[in-house]
C-alpha cells in the first residue's frame, strides 16, 4: 500500500512539473516569400462598413489564408458619436490609421479603409493576394505558456531596426446593434482585433527576436481565436513579413 502511494505521488509530481514547465513549441512558420497583410479599418457605428466586413469574412474559406495572406480588422473610435458606442473600438486603432495617412502624405482617414501591404487600397478587389510576395525572410512564432517568442531571419543581412507587431483576432463575433446608423442589425465579425501590441526586436547572430506575453484572459474574448505576428522596419507601418493562424480551443 505504501509503495502504491509512493508511485502515485511520484506520477503526480512529474505531471505537475510538466504542467508548470511547458516546453516551447513552434506555432507558425512563414515561407521565404512575403505573406500579404490585409488591414481593414472599420466600425460598428457606420452604415457603410458592414459590407466591407462581410467581404473580409468571406476570406475564411479562401485558399491561401494564413500562407499567402492574412486579414486584420481594427475598429476605430472616431464614429462612436453617431449614436452607438462600438464595444471593440479603440483610440489606438484610430491613431494607427492616422499614422498610415501621415505616412502616405494624405490628410483624411475614413471608413471602411483597406490597406494591403502598407498601401491604401480603394478598390474592393483582392486581386493579387493569392500570389506570393517577394522573398524577404522567414518569420517563426513559438509558444511557451503565455509567452510567445518570435524570430525573423531576413534574407538581406543589412543592419536594420525591426519591430514585432502582434494581434489576437476573434472570429464568430456577433453584436446586436440597438442604436445609431446600424440600429436593428446583428453585425458579425471575423478577424477582429481584440488585442494589439508592438515590441522592439533584438538581433542575435543575424536573427531578430522578441518575446511578448498574451494572457489566457486575452484569448477568452471570442468563440474562435487567431494569433498574428508581423514585422515592420523602423518608423514605417508597412509590413515586411507576417505569419499567423488559428489557435486551438482553450
Amino acid at each position: 500500500m505504501f509503495l502504491r502511494i509512493l508511485i502515485l505521488s511520484l506520477v503526480y509530481s512529474i505531471n505537475s512539473y510538466a504542467e508548470s514547465s511547458p516546453k516551447e513549441r513552434e506555432l507558425f512558420t512563414s515561407s521565404l516569400e512575403q505573406t500579404h497583410l490585409i488591414e481593414l479599418f472599420s466600425t460598428q457605428s457606420c452604415s457603410s462598413c458592414p459590407p466591407a466586413q462581410r467581404q473580409v469574412s468571406n476570406l475564411k474559406g479562401r485558399k491561401g489564408l494564413w500562407e499567402k495572406f492574412i486579414p486584420v480588422v481594427y475598429h476605430v473610435d472616431y464614429w462612436d458619436y453617431l449614436g452607438w458606442k462600438d464595444p471593440y473600438s479603440d483610440a489606438k486603432y484610430s491613431n494607427r490609421q492616422r499614422r498610415y495617412v501621415k505616412e502616405w502624405d494624405k490628410t483624411t482617414a475614413y471608413t471602411p479603409m483597406f490597406v494591403i501591404d502598407g498601401y491604401e487600397r480603394r478598390s474592393r478587389s483582392f486581386k493579387g493576394i493569392l500570389s506570393q510576395g517577394r522573398a524577404v525572410g522567414v518569420l517563426k512564432a513559438y509558444n511557451q505558456g503565455e509567452n510567445y517568442r518570435v524570430s525573423f531571419d531576413p534574407l538581406t543581412k543589412i543592419k536594420k531596426t525591426y519591430y514585432l507587431n502582434y494581434a489576437v483576432l476573434g472570429d464568430g463575433i456577433a453584436t446586436n446593434i440597438t442604436a445609431g446608423e446600424n440600429s436593428g442589425e446583428v453585425l458579425k465579425h471575423d478577424f477582429l482585433v481584440l488585442k494589439f501590441g508592438v515590441a522592439p526586436m533584438k538581433v542575435e547572430s543575424g536573427v531578430f527576436q522578441a518575446t511578448v506575453n498574451i494572457s489566457k484572459l486575452d484569448l477568452l474574448k471570442a468563440p474562435m481565436k487567431n494569433l498574428v505576428f508581423w514585422i515592420t522596419e523602423g518608423a514605417s507601418l508597412k509590413p515586411v513579413q507576417a505569419v499567423g493562424g488559428r489557435l486551438a480551443a482553450r
